[in-house]
C-alpha cells in the first residue's frame, strides 16, 4: 500500500467519524424535542392544576362551572361532607388554642383533644366547643 492511499484511508476514517458524530448529535436532538413534545401530549388536566411529570403547575379556572367542579372534586377527595358536628381543621384549631399544629396532634395522640381522622387514618381535624 502505497504512502497516498493510506493518508486518504487515514483522512476518510476521520470524516467518518465526524459524519456519525454530527448525525448523532442531530439525532439527540430530534429525540429530545419528540420528548418534549410527547411529555407535554402526556400532560393531565387536574382541576386547578395541570400534572407534568412529578410536577404541578398552578392555574387559575376562569370558567365559573369548571371552578365549581373542581372545588366539589376537592371536597370529595378531603371528605369535607361527612365533618361532624363541632369539627374543626388542624390549622383553626392551632390559632384558636394558640399552638402549633404539632401540639394540637400531640394532644389528639394523648385523648386530651378528640380527633376525627380519615379513612386512611390521618388526623384531619379535631372536635372543639363552640366557646373555645
Amino acid at each position: 500500500m502505497s504512502e497516498r492511499e493510506r493518508r486518504v484511508r487515514k483522512i476518510s476514517g476521520r470524516i467518518a467519524i465526524a459524519v456519525l458524530s454530527a448525525m448523532s448529535a442531530v439525532i439527540g436532538a430530534v429525540l429530545i424535542a419528540v420528548g418534549v413534545i410527547s411529555k407535554r401530549d402526556r400532560t393531565v388536566a387536574v382541576g386547578k392544576r395541570r400534572f407534568h411529570g412529578h410536577a404541578f403547575e398552578r392555574r387559575w379556572i376562569s370558567d365559573p362551572e369548571e371552578r365549581q367542579h373542581h372545588a366539589t372534586i376537592v371536597a370529595k377527595r378531603l371528605d369535607l361532607d361527612s365533618r361532624q358536628p363541632g369539627e374543626v381543621p388542624l390549622t383553626e384549631a392551632a390559632e384558636r388554642l394558640g399552638v402549633s399544629v404539632a401540639t394540637i396532634r400531640r394532644r389528639a395522640k394523648r385523648g386530651q383533644l378528640e380527633g376525627v381522622h380519615h379513612p386512611n387514618g390521618r388526623l384531619r381535624g379535631v372536635i372543639l366547643d363552640a366557646e373555645t
